[in-house]
């Protein structure tokens, strides 16, 4: 899911074709400002290199890509930052050791609101993979996502409703 907020562009999940299919929409992957990931099943985080390897190489085509792009940071929400640091090793893996204009900030999420500018997105977890083990943080989440007198509840996956519905409530989709 990709929302476009004026001139930014955010990420809800990044399954295996979001890149491309971004690329279909016309959506401008160089405004990507955030990517959150709900949790780290393949469908919903597969597509988060090859998404993350196309700001990088659109960076290079041009120098006006590069110029725009210059001292950016993106930030990655995620419920596990070892998902993050494999992501990262293989994109250093890759051509070009994957240096860049711009700056990747990876964030670990935990339940509550994360603002920027005028986007407020709030993270709480679900039970899609269950309760987390003692001293282990929750891995599943569902966001509440709130721009421009809209509110509209995301998630990925998750067990049941009833988990949802405390979130619903005067949502417009």
């Amino acid at each position: 899911v990709a929302l476009e907020l004026g001139e930014d562009l955010f990420y809800f999940d990044a399954g295996e074709n979001c890149g491309y299919s971004s690329y279909l929409l016309g959506l401008d992957q160089l405004s990507t400002q955030s990517i959150f990931i709900s949790h780290t099943h393949m469908d919903h985080i597969g597509g988060l290199p090859n998404l993350l390897w196309n700001l990088r190489k659109l960076c290079t085509l041009s120098p006006e890509n590069q110029a725009r792009m210059q001292g950016k940071k993106v930030r990655v929400y995620l419920p596990d930052l070892d998902v993050f640091q494999g992501v990262w090793k293989m994109l250093r893996g890759s051509e070009g050791n994957y240096e860049t204009v711009f700056t990747l900030e990876p964030h670990l999420i935990s339940d509550g609101t994360l603002t920027q500018d005028r986007l407020h997105v709030t993270a709480f977890h679900n039970y899609h993979l269950g309760e987390p083990a003692p001293g282990e943080g929750w891995r599943s989440f569902s966001f509440l996502i709130e721009a421009q007198g809209k509110r509209v509840a995301y998630s990925g996956d998750f067990r049941d409703l009833t988990e949802l519905l405390p979130w619903l409530d005067g949502t417009d989709l």
